[in-house]
């Protein structure tokens, strides 16, 4: 899945506008998956515009795993060791 337009979301100090029809195809993949959240208008002209709250929880647990996935794979961060299975 592509993260980036989440990870810009989750970094705006501010709300943000999208307006670019391929933002807003993105936008409202990432709301389907419960990971953003916003409001979808349509002006006086027929453009649709987005106005994005915020990423959801879900959306800042995706960012942190990607984030801690990214740092185990460049040895920033030691790999946790996996315990056995119980019985």
């Amino acid at each position: 899945m592509e993260t980036k337009l989440l990870r810009a979301i989750a970094s705006s100090a501010q709300p943000m506008v999208l307006q670019d029809p391929q933002d807003i195809d993105l936008f409202h993949a990432l709301a389907q998956r419960g990971l953003v959240r916003g409001e979808c208008y349509t002006t006086a002209s027929g453009e649709q515009v987005v106005a994005v709250h915020g990423p959801t929880p879900d959306g800042r647990a995706l960012l942190a795993l990607e984030n801690y996935m990214s740092e185990c794979e460049s040895g920033q961060r030691p790999v946790p060791q996996r315990k056995a299975a119980c019985g």
